[in-house]
């Protein structure tokens, strides 16, 4: 009787496992987890930019797929590895639009940054460029939000971008690896810290905390009852 009340406890453990692995596994796969930025979605056209209309079923007709992945290339990554470069880039581009305000590279803070890509076929240009919303905690249409583009000369350069209450949009002609910068003083909450360079994840596919809750207890439930039958 011994050898079957362990043989069910174990079994009840494999099955806790199996449930939880099964509930988990391609959602845990498809979101790359971050505590600053998700990807919202992207579309063709800025008015349905910023809204949820660019995902799920009532997406908007404008709304284009795009996925992510970290960055591979090592000259990107290094660039944004340095706040010092970054704040190069970052007043390069003031200086060009005529403003004669600067950044400071101790007030900088990359918040996320990943690789962009969108379906095979997929035209993003001058002619036709691609709007992306990022969620971003902590920023409002107050904060000083700089959007990255590593583009196909291999440079960083800054792309037009908006704030908005916890969210960024920002203007693509190219994609490739992007990064969101932002002065650590504007922001309403604490980012991440320095030089995080991070992937964000999806607005979609995120794993619930109550499902993680439920594969815990039904574990624990079922050692609880291994602990009990041994103890019989």
């Amino acid at each position: 009787m011994r050898k079957n009340n362990v043989l069910s406890a174990a079994a009840a453990i494999a099955a806790a496992v199996v449930l939880c692995a099964t509930g988990l596994s391609t959602t845990a796969y498809a979101a790359s987890r971050t505590n600053t930025a998700e990807v919202l979605g992207a579309t063709r056209a800025i008015g349905d930019a910023g809204t949820p209309a660019v995902l799920g079923a009532n997406r908007a007709s404008s709304s284009v797929d795009v996925t992510f992945g970290d960055i591979a290339d090592a000259s990107a990554l290094t660039g944004i590895k340095s706040t010092s470069k970054i704040a190069s880039v970052i007043n390069s581009a003031l200086k060009a639009a005529g403003s004669d305000t600067t950044v400071s590279k101790k007030n900088l803070d990359v918040v996320a940054s990943m690789d962009l890509e969108v379906p095979q076929g997929t035209t993003v240009s001058a002619q036709d460029p691609l709007y992306v919303t990022f969620t971003v905690p902590g920023v409002t249409a107050g904060t000083h939000v700089y959007v990255l583009h590593y583009n196909h000369a291999g440079h960083w350069e800054v792309v037009p971008s908006t704030p908005g209450e916890g969210s960024v949009v920002a203007a693509f002609t190219q994609l490739s690896p992007v990064a969101i910068v932002v002065e650590k003083d504007t922001m309403t909450t604490a980012s991440k810290g320095e030089n995080s360079a991070v992937s964000p994840r999806t607005g979609e596919n995120q794993f619930p905390i109550a499902a993680v809750m439920a594969c815990a207890a039904a574990i624990g439930s079922a050692i609880f009852v291994t602990g009990r039958k041994k103890a019989q």
